[in-house]
């Protein structure tokens, strides 16, 4: 059998398996990283070889090639539309579980005003459950555990939001200093002094109004008068029957 009658055979088995290949296995696509000129010159390469038989009077040969090449690239275009549909349903439910996030964290926010710190914990949890990067989600979050009086769960939460937002997330700083007056409460002060200096490197709108806060509490806490501030804190009518 000549030669070009086995390359002929080769190379349509060849397209005849990529073709099965994509469209059995989505996830390892053999074109989907491939540029649209390296796509078209993998086209034009087959079909050059398409002409060349046609040429020879290869008449068999050059069906079996247009069969291969046709459905090769049918099954590949097929299946990378699906992959495409699929991308596309993904980012549609990505933005309606941001949406759904947005939406709880406002609810939580209007329970907090009203007073209704339990509630406003369940709509904050619910919120981070849908965007678990929700940094003010996490902060207010905190704040009800801390309206509440419950160090522990703020001191917590906080830490969870800690390990999920970025470093350069305003909302960092903020959570920062409310988790350092949980570690206060809980009589970490150690840490709580680590993590106020950390605090004091973001700034933001409010950060000159807790500057002051956070400077005069450090104070305190390096002359281990840590008590004194818990005293002070106690005394406030939120914690009365704590």
């Amino acid at each position: 059998m000549p030669l070009k009658v086995w390359v002929t055979w080769l190379f349509a088995l060849w397209w005849l398996f990529g073709g099965i290949h994509n469209y059995m296995n989505p996830s390892s696509f053999l074109y989907k990283n491939k540029s649209v000129l390296s796509l078209a010159l993998i086209a034009a390469g087959q079909l050059a070889w398409l002409g060349y038989l046609l040429l020879q009077s290869m008449f068999p040969m050059a069906l079996l090639v247009l069969i291969a090449f046709i459905f090769t690239w049918a099954l590949s275009y097929r299946q990378a539309s699906v992959i495409k549909i699929g991308q596309r349903a993904n980012d549609r439910q990505k933005y309606d579980k941001a949406h759904s996030s947005v939406s709880l964290f406002k609810e939580g926010i209007h329970a907090g005003n009203m007073g209704n710190w339990k509630e406003s914990i369940i709509k904050f949890k619910m919120a981070i459950r849908e965007d678990p990067y929700n940094s003010e989600a996490y902060y207010y979050l905190t704040s009800a555990y801390i309206e509440l009086g419950n160090w522990y769960n703020a001191k917590k939460e906080a830490e969870i939001g800690l390990e999920n937002i970025s470093f350069n997330d305003i909302w960092r700083g903020r959570l920062l200093y409310v988790l350092g007056d949980a570690l206060i409460m809980l009589k970490e002060d150690a840490k709580a002094i680590n993590i106020l200096e950390q605090s004091l490197q973001y700034k933001d709108r409010d950060s000159e109004l807790n500057t002051n806060k956070i400077q005069e509490k450090l104070k305190l806490l390096r002359a281990n008068q840590g008590n004194e501030i818990r005293k002070a804190t106690y005394k406030d009518p939120r914690y009365k029957n704590l």
